[in-house]
């Protein structure tokens, strides 16, 4: 059998996406309402308290003298009170009372937006590791081992049909998802308040433009060694995001059931264990090393990089070799 054929890979993506059809509508929905309620609940104080006033007005009390130093424009402000000292000679005072700052409604909304977009990243987080975390979880039962297997479709067609079920039909998922659940707030915030707080999405859309132009024109003015520091941690970024994506597609296919408990509890093991040995050895390695990175020129961020995408192509091959390896009947809790 050819390794890859494109109409046979077609076959055997349109049959998983019908199995799966199902759980994909439930776990669209759950998606639907967490970013339904993470965009609402944080602008539910601008839609329900329009504006605010910060504090108490205050009074300002100037003398005779200091109130002639006033333009006319500023004198009209004031108001003129007739007193007695504690000798009962007379005194004059001018009045003014000073409104507390409105905190509008419009001005709180940036800030509003900027604590949805945090719950947003990690809830994009989640679901970034989650879906691979699904890699392989139409294998987690006998019956579905052998309707996936006995498919007329080599194993780089399953895998690949199998990828894109946890990547780009994943991420596709969580943008529509998100959208919806975007234009719903937008649809019913009405019904809560007389005051309408932008889309989430043009918000968005705005920030990371603006944030790009901000990045793009700071690598222009920076020192060149600032430069390939921000580079490189940019780089150094990517590559962790890869590397927790494709632990988790290693934890898919080693453990068939609750993969992403049970990844998410050995990377906290391991997590837990590096910490203790860097506590025994003194912990100052690190500080040490990156203290001196404009002296090493970005070579160790360069190379942390590089060992996290090593690891995450390492973790893809084993993904890979364990599938190859997989029967109709495996070990309860490890296909090993």
């Amino acid at each position: 059998m050819k390794s890859f054929n494109i109409h046979r890979f077609w076959l055997t993506l349109k049959w998983d996406f019908h199995t799966n059809l199902r759980s994909n509508v439930r776990h669209w929905l759950i998606m639907l309402t967490v970013f339904f309620f993470a965009i609402l609940l944080p602008h539910a104080c601008v839609i329900t308290e329009g504006d605010k006033a910060l504090g108490e007005p205050q009074v300002e009390i100037i003398e005779e003298e200091a109130f002639e130093e006033l333009s006319p424009a500023e004198q009209k402000e004031y108001s003129r009170e007739n007193l007695e000292d504690e000798y009962g000679a007379p005194i004059v005072e001018y009045h003014r009372e000073i409104p507390p700052y409105v905190d509008t409604w419009e001005s709180r909304v940036a800030q509003q937006h900027s604590i949805t977009a945090i719950f947003l990243l990690i809830i994009v987080a989640f679901y970034f590791t989650f879906s691979a975390s699904l890699f392989l979880n139409n294998l987690t039962t006998k019956q579905k081992r052998i309707s996936f297997l006995a498919l007329p479709a080599s194993t780089t067609e399953k895998l690949v049909a199998r990828w894109v079920y946890a990547v780009p039909v994943w991420l596709l998922m969580t943008l529509t998802a998100f959208v919806v659940a975007d234009l719903l707030r937008y649809a019913v915030q009405p019904l809560i308040g007389p005051y309408h707080p932008g889309l989430m999405i043009t918000w968005l859309s705005t920030t990371a433009n603006n944030f790009f132009q901000h990045f793009v024109e700071n690598l222009k003015i920076t020192e060149p060694q600032e430069r390939q520091v921000m580079i490189a941690i940019t780089i150094t970024t990517l590559s962790s995001w890869l590397l927790s994506h494709s632990t988790y597609l290693l934890g898919s296919a080693v453990f068939p059931r609750f993969p992403w408990l049970l990844t998410s509890f050995v990377i906290w093991i391991f997590s837990s264990i590096l910490s203790i040995l860097l506590v025994a050895t003194g912990g100052n390695t690190l500080s040490i090393i990156f203290s001196d990175i404009d002296k090493n020129d970005t070579t160790i961020i360069y190379g942390f990089a590089a060992f996290n995408g090593l690891l995450a192509v390492g973790f893809c091959c084993l993904a890979v070799r364990v599938f190859r390896h997989l029967q109709v009947i495996n070990h309860k809790f490890f296909n090993l």
